[in-house]
């Protein structure tokens, strides 16, 4: 394995669960290098850019009560922790809404004061629309890791690589929404 390899499956290894993953990540020089490399060892391989992605679109966090539109909040965890997607070619649109089941309800049962979560959608893209978004000067705004988990070897993380603040940034989140609710279906 190459040193960038290794240093890409390090630095996931080590903010595995960091609230602040992505500003971490902002702060290094490798972040599109590092989308040719597996960041977990449980990686079916990279995220390539022909690759189909879902978003698990979750009511009420995601979902305006009185439009039914998509919020923000939708994408708004591509600026910190990473904002979870799964891959097509190693899941299945039931698979992914069976274990956002699952996670709502376990949510639903430590946090019963608050609103009930449920899956209420998926919003399809794909890994090169993802990619292709811009900002500035022709700037790729996101970047697509393999960040693969033992129950889930089809998870990745979408991360925003352009600085968090600043109108490049709520421009590049802006157009990420507007993409996610294009492949958005919604589900009974």
């Amino acid at each position: 394995m190459s040193e960038a390899a290794d240093q890409c499956r390090l630095f996931f290894e080590q903010h595995a669960g960091d609230p602040n993953k992505v500003e971490a990540l902002q702060k290094g020089s490798q972040y599109y290098e590092w989308e040719k490399y597996s960041a977990s060892q449980h990686s079916p391989g990279p995220v390539i850019s022909s690759e189909r992605l879902i978003r698990l679109v979750i009511n009420p966090l995601h979902v305006d009560p009185a439009t039914g539109d998509l919020k923000p909040t939708a994408v708004t965890d591509v600026k910190d922790k990473g904002c979870s997607v799964d891959r097509l070619g190693h899941t299945t649109i039931d698979a992914a809404i069976a274990a956002g089941h699952e996670n709502a309800a376990a949510k639903n049962a430590a946090k019963p004061e608050a609103p009930p979560r449920s899956v209420c959608g998926v919003a399809k893209m794909s890994a090169d629309d993802i990619r292709s978004i811009r900002v500035g000067q022709n700037v790729q705004a996101f970047c697509v890791y393999d960040t693969a988990l033992v129950a889930n070897t089809a998870h990745s993380d979408v991360c925003q690589v352009v600085p968090v603040k600043g109108h490049d940034a709520r421009s590049a989140r802006m157009q990420l929404l507007a993409l996610a609710d294009k492949g958005r279906i919604a589900i009974p």
